[in-house]
């Protein structure tokens, strides 16, 4: 598969990791209020602190439809990128002269991308609701899911690149 293939399966370890950090951290928006100091909100739970103290952490006790939807897509670009790295790894090490893996784990690896980069833009499409004065910043949780999302759609692209280059070789020895 040569060195570019090799950058596609190390590109979709990178966006797995990524990817069960932003699902894992409570960091996924923080909101400022007057009154309840700083909320931090994630998929799963959220966190409170009042001034410099120590965070409060709990489940989200009601989860709105746009978070099941952002799970969801997310999720499902976690076990994408997983396949994505099985099959780069099978292409490597194993199946070495099987094109069809390549296709695949391209193929697989754009679709996580794919995934992860839809559920964060659901997240964000959240804007009403939002009392005044209230301020909502993306926190780190979300900005893993993009990063997660275009190093998997790169890694699609490093996948075909490294078969392309592979052919070309054949070719040339012709």
């Amino acid at each position: 598969m040569g060195i570019i293939g090799i950058a596609g399966f190390i590109c979709s370890i990178v966006s797995l990791i990524l990817i069960v950090i932003a699902i894992a951290i409570p960091y996924w928006e923080r909101t400022v209020t007057e009154q309840d100091g700083n909320m931090y909100v994630g998929l799963w739970m959220n966190c409170t602190r009042h001034g410099g103290g120590e965070a409060i952490c709990g489940q989200l006790n009601t989860v709105q439809e746009y978070v099941l939807v952002a799970r969801a897509f997310i999720i499902l670009g976690l076990f994408l990128v997983a396949g994505a790295a099985v099959l780069g790894f099978i292409r490597i090490f194993v199946m070495k002269e099987n094109q069809t893996v390549s296709h695949a784990a391209a193929a697989v690896s754009i679709g996580a991308g794919m995934f992860m980069l839809i559920g964060a833009i659901v997240y964000s499409g959240r804007r009403s609701g939002l009392s005044p004065g209230e301020m909502v910043n993306y926190h780190a949780g979300f900005g893993f899911a993009i990063l997660a999302g275009g190093i998997a759609l790169f890694a699609g692209i490093l996948y075909i690149a490294g078969r392309s280059n592979q052919i070309n070789k054949i070719k040339s020895m012709n």
